[in-house]
C-alpha cells in the first residue's frame, strides 16, 4: 500500500500545473526556438529543469532546441526544431506530422531495445497504444506508448514498469515534440498517462 500512495503522490503534483517562471535571455548563439523554450518554466509539476536550454545539433535539423525535465519518477525531453523543406502545418492531421511521429514511435522501440549500461539485456519493449489528446492552453498532440518491465526500486515490492511517451504536433512551422519516461508500480497505466499529458501540457502551454 504504501508504495502506491507514494507514487500516488508523484502523479498528483505532476497534474499540479505548472510553476510561474521567469523569462530568461536566449542561450548564447541560440536561435529563435531556443528562445522560445526559455520561457518554460522551471518547475512543471513534480518535474524541474535539469539542464540549460541546449541548440539542437542533429542533421538536417535547420534551427532547434532541447530541454529536459528530471522528477523523482522519470524525465521528460521537450524538442522544438524546424527541417529543411516546406514548412509544416500547425497540428496532427498533416501526413507529415503523422509520418514524424512514426519515425520517433521506432526511434523510442530502438533505444528501448539496446542493452543497459552493464550490459545486460533488457525486458523486451511492449507497444501499448496510440493516442491523441489536446493540451489545456496548448495544441493538439498525436502520441505513441510503449513499457517495459523493470526491477522494483530498492524497498518497493511488486512489479514496475517503465513507461515511455513520444507525443508531437506541428509548430512554428516545425515540429515540438515531447518523450517523457516515467516509472511507476503496476497497475498503474492510466495514471501514467494522466501525468504524462499533464507534463506535456504544462510545457506546451509555455511554447506559443
Amino acid at each position: 500500500m504504501a508504495r502506491h500512495i507514494g507514487w500516488l503522490m508523484l502523479a498528483l503534483a505532476a497534474t499540479a500545473g505548472p510553476a510561474l517562471a521567469q523569462v530568461k535571455a536566449p542561450a548564447a548563439g541560440g536561435g529563435e526556438r531556443v528562445a522560445v523554450l526559455e520561457r518554460l518554466p522551471e518547475r512543471i509539476g513534480s518535474f524541474a529543469r535539469s539542464g540549460p536550454v541546449r541548440q539542437d545539433t542533429t542533421a538536417n535539423v535547420e534551427d532547434g532546441a532541447i530541454l529536459r525535465y528530471q522528477g523523482a519518477s522519470g524525465f521528460m525531453t521537450v524538442f522544438l526544431y524546424r527541417m529543411g523543406g516546406p514548412a509544416i502545418p500547425n497540428g496532427t492531421e498533416s501526413p507529415i506530422v503523422q509520418a514524424e511521429l512514426a519515425g520517433s514511435e521506432r526511434s523510442m522501440l530502438n533505444t528501448m531495445a539496446q542493452p543497459g549500461p552493464d550490459g545486460i539485456p533488457r525486458a523486451p519493449a511492449e507497444l501499448i497504444t496510440g493516442y491523441a489528446f489536446a493540451a489545456p492552453d496548448g495544441p493538439r498532440f498525436r502520441c505513441v506508448e510503449a513499457r517495459r518491465a523493470i526491477p522494483a526500486p530498492q524497498g518497493a515490492g511488486g512489479g514496475w514498469h517503465q513507461h515511455e511517451h513520444v507525443c508531437v504536433t506541428g509548430h512554428m512551422q516545425g515540429y515540438l515534440k515531447m518523450r517523457v519516461t516515467y516509472r511507476a508500480p503496476d497497475p498503474e497505466g492510466e495514471r501514467v498517462r494522466d501525468a504524462v499529458q499533464a507534463l506535456v501540457g504544462g510545457a506546451a502551454a509555455a511554447v506559443r
